[in-house]
C-alpha cells in the first residue's frame, strides 16, 4: 500500500506543471530508446524543466536522412559552401544513361540547344541517385558537356565539364570519336588535374568514412592509414548504407581544411560516448545544423544527464535528485508486484480451470452411463457446477493475463 501511494502520488504535480506548459515549446532529449519514461523523469528533475517541455528522442529520429554539410577554411575563418540535394523522386543509373545516349544522338547531329537541354536533366538528376553511381555513365555526361560547350564557344566551362570527367577517371583518354576542335581543352583539363590542390577532410562522425565515396571510389580505400583529402572543385559524395544518398559540392580554391559533417551515419549508440570530451565535440558538431542555434539539448545515458547548448561545442553533466530514482523504484517495485500477483492469479485460475473440466468431463460420463433418473439428476447437477467454477476460472485467466500484461512495461 506504501510503495502504491509513493509510486503513483507523484502523477498530480506532475500533470499540473505539464498543464500550465502547454504553451512552451519542447526541449529534446537524446536517449538509447528504451525507458522513455525514466529518461523524462531524471532529465526533468535534473534541469528543473517540467516533463512536458522535454521530449524524448533517438539520434536516429533527430538525424534521419539530413544532408551533408561542408565547412572550409580559407586562411582562418570556417565557411559553408552549398550542397547540392535531391528535390525529385529518385532516379537510377539507367535514367542518366538514357539521357546521356540521347544527349550524344543529338550532339551528331549538331543540335546543340537539345543536346544541351537533355545533358541538363541528367546533370540535375545526378544527386537524385539511390544506388552507387556508374562511373562510365557519370564519366561520359561530363565529357560530352565537355565537347558541347567547346562547340558553343565556352572555352571555361567545357574545361570545367571535362575536369569532372577526368577526375572520375584520373586515366581517361580522348575518345577520337568526337570532335578535334574540344581536345586542346581536354589536354588543359588533364594537365590542371594533375595540379589540383588535395585538401585536408575531417569526417564527423568519424565512422562515416567506412560509408562515404568519393568521385565513385571508396574513401576506405584512399586512407591507407592518412588523413583523407578532397579535390578543389567539384566532387559527388555518395552515403552508402540502406539508402544511398548523393550530393555534390564545390570546394572552393584556396581552401585550407574541409570539414565533411554526415549526420546521417550517427547511431543510437552515439550517446554512449559522454565521458569523452573528443566524442562529445564530435557528437556537438554533428548535431549543430540541426537544431536551433543556442537552443537547449539534453541527453541522458545509462541514469546520467548531459546539458548542452547548440553552437557551444560543451556539455555539463547535471545532477539527478535522489527522489528521482526513489520514484522510479517505487514505480518498478509496485509495478513488478502487480505482474507478478498477475501471474499467481493466471497460475492459479488455469490450474482451478483445467481442474474444473476434469470434474465436468467426468460428470458428464457419468450422467451418460446413469441406471436411474436419480444418478442422472445428481451427476448432471454436479457437471452445471463444474461448468459455472470452469468459467470462473477462465475469467480468472483473463484477469491476470491482463494484470500481467499493463504492468510488464512499468516492471521491466
Amino acid at each position: 500500500m506504501w510503495l502504491s501511494i509513493m509510486a503513483f502520488g507523484y502523477a498530480e504535480p506532475i500533470e499540473i506543471e505539464e498543464t500550465n506548459s502547454k504553451e512552451q515549446s519542447t526541449v529534446p532529449v537524446l536517449y538509447s530508446g528504451k525507458d522513455e519514461q525514466a529518461t523524462l523523469l531524471r532529465t526533468s528533475k535534473a534541469s528543473g524543466q517540467s516533463v512536458d517541455q522535454l521530449q524524448a528522442i533517438t539520434t536516429i529520429d533527430l538525424v534521419g536522412q539530413s544532408p551533408i554539410q561542408l565547412r572550409y577554411k580559407e586562411t582562418e575563418q570556417w565557411n559553408l559552401t552549398p550542397v547540392e540535394t535531391c528535390t525529385r523522386a529518385a532516379v537510377s543509373n539507367a535514367h542518366i544513361r538514357n539521357l546521356t545516349q540521347k544527349a550524344d544522338n543529338y550532339l551528331n547531329y549538331y543540335d546543340l540547344s537539345k543536346a544541351s537541354s537533355t545533358l541538363k536533366k541528367a546533370e540535375d538528376i545526378v544527386v537524385c541517385l539511390q544506388e552507387l553511381f556508374n562511373a562510365d555513365d557519370i564519366r561520359q555526361l561530363y565529357f560530352l558537356r565537355g565537347v558541347l560547350e567547346q562547340s558553343k564557344g565556352n572555352d571555361i566551362a567545357s574545361i570545367q565539364a571535362f575536369s569532372s570527367a577526368i577526375r572520375i577517371k584520373p586515366d581517361m583518354q580522348w575518345n577520337k570519336l568526337y570532335s578535334p576542335d574540344a581536345r586542346p581543352n581536354f589536354d588543359i583539363a588533364k594537365k590542371s588535374f594533375v595540379q589540383l590542390t588535395a585538401v585536408p577532410l575531417d569526417i564527423y562522425p568519424k565512422s562515416a568514412a567506412s560509408s562515404l565515396w568519393i568521385n565513385g571510389a571508396p574513401l576506405l580505400d584512399m586512407l591507407d592509414n592518412e588523413m583523407p583529402t578532397i579535390n578543389e572543385g567539384r566532387n559527388i559524395i555518395q552515403i552508402v548504407g540502406l539508402e544511398t544518398l548523393t550530393y555534390e559540392i564545390e570546394v572552393p580554391a584556396n581552401t585550407n581544411q574541409i570539414e565533411l559533417i554526415v549526420p546521417s551515419t550517427v547511431s543510437v549508440n552515439a550517446i554512449d560516448g559522454m565521458d569523452n570530451p573528443t566524442e562529445q565535440m564530435e557528437l556537438s558538431l554533428v548535431l549543430e545544423p540541426l537544431l536551433p542555434m543556442n537552443s537547449t539539448l539534453y541527453i541522458h545515458n545509462q541514469g546520467r544527464v548531459w546539458e548542452s547548448t547548440i553552437g557551444t561545442k560543451q556539455w555539463n553533466e547535471l545532477d539527478v535528485p535522489r527522489t528521482a530514482e526513489l520514484r522510479l523504484n517505487a514505480k518498478q517495485i509496485t509495478a513488478q508486484s502487480f505482474f507478478w500477483t498477475g501471474t499467481v492469479i493466471t497460475g492459479a485460475s488455469l490450474g482451478m480451470g483445467i481442474r474444473n473440466y476434469s470434474k465436468g468431463y467426468s460428470a458428464y460420463g457419468q450422467a451418460q452411463e446413469s441406471n436411474s433418473w436419480e444418478d442422472y439428476e445428481t451427476h448432471a447437477q454436479s457437471l452445471e457446477e463444474q461448468r459455472g467454477q470452469y468459467r470462473a476460472s477462465l475469467m480468472g485467466v483473463g484477469i491476470g493475463l491482463g494484470i500481467s500484461a499493463l504492468s510488464y512495461q512499468w516492471a521491466f
